[in-house]
């Protein structure tokens, strides 16, 4: 039978020898590197047209999911602007985030610090509705994306009624 070696660490290498008379080795790392093997191995046994047509459920399951999100954050960017808590400063900013299609850590960081003192009331909403991050990891996104699209409509909308003002 071939032999093979392995390297193990010194600190290790104390327990080897303590249970060296009463461990097979052998048996343990054939038993550990076959249950690897197996589970590296292990594939998904179905037909294209299945994994498509489970793919355009969940996709369109996850969909609806993400309205609720959107309108919330719409209502919130609104709410904000109406409400004169944002700066003006900051509100250039996040116009000019909702322009940009993508969106990098820096303009994640904007939108996070606008939206700071809601904190509460997005934590709220989100546990009425059963969000977090394992049922919807893309949440915060679903959010920016409406409360970007509320600020600028509120916004044009404040515009709109400081033009006789002037």
């Amino acid at each position: 039978m071939p032999k093979l070696a392995i390297y193990v660490p010194k600190k290790d290498m104390r327990n080897i020898e303590r249970w060296r008379k009463k461990i097979n080795f052998s048996q343990v790392f054939m038993r550990a590197l076959g249950e690897e093997i197996k589970n590296r191995s292990r594939k998904v046994r179905a037909e294209d047209a299945k994994l498509t047509a489970a793919a355009q459920h969940y996709q369109a399951l996850l969909q609806q999911a993400v309205e609720p999100l959107v309108e919330f954050g719409y209502q919130l960017g609104t709410f904000q602007v109406v409400e004169c808590r944002l700066p003006a400063d900051i509100i250039s900013e996040l116009l000019a985030v909702e322009k940009r299609s993508a969106k990098g850590a820096k303009e994640l960081a904007t939108i996070g610090l606008a939206i700071e003192n809601d904190k509460e009331r997005i934590e709220k909403f989100l546990e009425e509705h059963g969000y977090d991050e394992r049922s919807r990891s893309t949440w915060r996104e679903s959010i920016y994306k409406g409360y970007l699209a509320g600020v600028s409509d509120a916004w044009q909308k404040v515009c709109e009624h400081m033009q006789p003002l002037q």
